[in-house]
């Protein structure tokens, strides 16, 4: 079984490298100029660019022909492909991989793309899980069923240091920008049940910011006990530190990885920010 992925999840490189997970770059398109994301324009590239640019970066999902000519290379290679894709309501790209993959599966079925409804690192931690089933030989569809359920159950919170960014991007109007900038808001970004970007929390400081995020994780690991993490960050490997400090006392466990945010995600929530992306797996109650 090959395992897809698009760049918006964020996953070490190590464990990309160790599994073999197969990552489809979206296009992020700058001054006039389409880079590769994570291949031609790397995250911390990006972050250090994006204050200086005189119009704001956009993104682009993959190109058919691009995932269409994957598919065939892997296909000569693997039986069955998983892919796993950021959120629909978030991005066209699963829309390219589900269309491609249509065409495959009219003559017969060997492709499964899953809508992940995440992004960032609980994309990643979903893929990732998938690539420890498959190097376990679980089956297909057990696989498939899994991660299907696991959706539920992963999770990310995103504190956002400014909201100039949010507003540069698109995500949220000028007039809320300037009301939030008035009143010094700094929001908690998560996504809902289907996908969706959504305002979880917010406070007027970012001291009030990491506590509020600190108690929602407590509130689900005593609910359903979280079984992994991940820490995200944009740039800012401090404030990342103190996050991980924060949750290996709360959780007693270490991330299973800390990184750079995807830059797509990262060109929302702006330099500064930080996210926890949490796991809570059903059966693993004693990791």
């Amino acid at each position: 079984i090959a395992l897809v992925t698009d760049s918006i999840a964020d996953l070490p490189s190590d464990i990309i490298d160790k599994y073999q997970v197969h990552v489809v770059p979206l296009n992020i398109v700058m001054e006039n100029s389409s880079y590769l994301d994570k291949i031609t324009m790397t995250t911390e590239t990006m972050y250090e660019l994006i204050d200086e640019l005189e119009q704001y970066p956009s993104s682009a999902q993959p190109s058919p022909k691009i995932v269409e000519n994957l598919y065939s290379f892997l296909l000569n290679h693997y039986k069955k492909i998983i892919v796993i894709t950021v959120a629909k309501e978030q991005s066209g790209t699963n829309n390219v991989f589900v269309k491609e993959s249509n065409k495959i599966n009219a003559v017969e079925k060997r492709i499964k793309v899953i809508d992940s409804k995440q992004n960032s690192g609980a994309e990643g931690l979903l893929v990732m899980k998938a690539a420890e089933l498959i190097a376990n030989n679980e089956s297909f569809e057990n696989i498939i069923n899994e991660i299907n359920n696991l959706r539920d159950q992963t999770k990310i919170l995103v504190s956002v240091k400014t909201l100039k960014y949010m507003v540069k991007s698109g995500r949220i109007n000028k007039l809320t920008g300037i009301a939030g900038k008035l009143l010094n808001l700094k929001p908690v970004v998560s996504l809902d049940e289907n996908g969706r970007g959504k305002i979880e929390d917010s406070a007027f400081s970012l001291k009030t910011n990491t506590r509020k995020i600190l108690n929602k994780v407590k509130i689900s690991h005593k609910n359903n006990n979280i079984t992994r993490y991940a820490i995200l960050h944009t740039n800012d490997y401090e404030r990342a530190e103190k996050y991980r400090k924060n949750f290996v006392k709360l959780l007693k466990k270490e991330p299973v990885y800390i990184m750079n945010i995807s830059t797509i995600v990262g060109m929302s929530a702006g330099v500064g920010s930080v996210a926890i992306a949490y796991m809570s797996e059903k059966g693993d109650q004693n990791e």
